[in-house]
């Protein structure tokens, strides 16, 4: 029962010439927040806005530090391209030697070839004991032949 009536209080009013209807009253908490907000941003715009003007501006200590940094940045890479090109004209000139190498050995084989084939071909033929067979086959007495 007790319900009901704090419901009935509560949801009813008398329309009348001495009771006025409930308005609510104005929120001042609300606006005091809004302004203090709206402060706080306008404060923070201020803010990046002097920052923005301080980043611009290049003092000459910074500007001769970038200036020190640049060239040491070229000077560095100058000594890098240097090296890599020493490197590949060093590669280069090895592959030409091996080459050499590799001909060297193949014209060797080849003539060490040849002499074993001559060596045989002038011991089976029976004609060992005659000098100028011996200088043709590059036997004898006088050669000796290292292999």
């Amino acid at each position: 029962m007790e319900k009901t009536r704090r419901n009935y209080r509560t949801q009813t009013y008398i329309d009348g010439n001495t009771v006025r209807k409930l308005e609510p009253a104005p929120d001042y908490r609300r606006e005091q927040e809004e302004k203090q907000r709206e402060e706080i941003r306008q404060r923070n715009r201020r803010m990046a806005q002097k920052n923005q003007e301080k980043s611009a501006h290049m003092d000459l200590g910074y500007v001769a530090f970038l200036s020190v940094s640049l060239l040491v940045m070229c000077v560095a890479a100058v000594l890098y391209i240097r090296l890599q090109s020493g490197i590949t004209t060093h590669l280069k000139t090895i592959s030409a030697l091996e080459s050499q190498v590799a001909e060297l050995k193949a014209d060797n084989d080849a003539a060490e070839k040849k002499n074993r084939d001559s060596s045989r071909s002038c011991n089976h033929q029976g004609y060992s004991n005659e000098p100028a067979w011996h200088e043709l086959c590059g036997t004898g007495p006088d050669y000796t032949l290292y292999g």
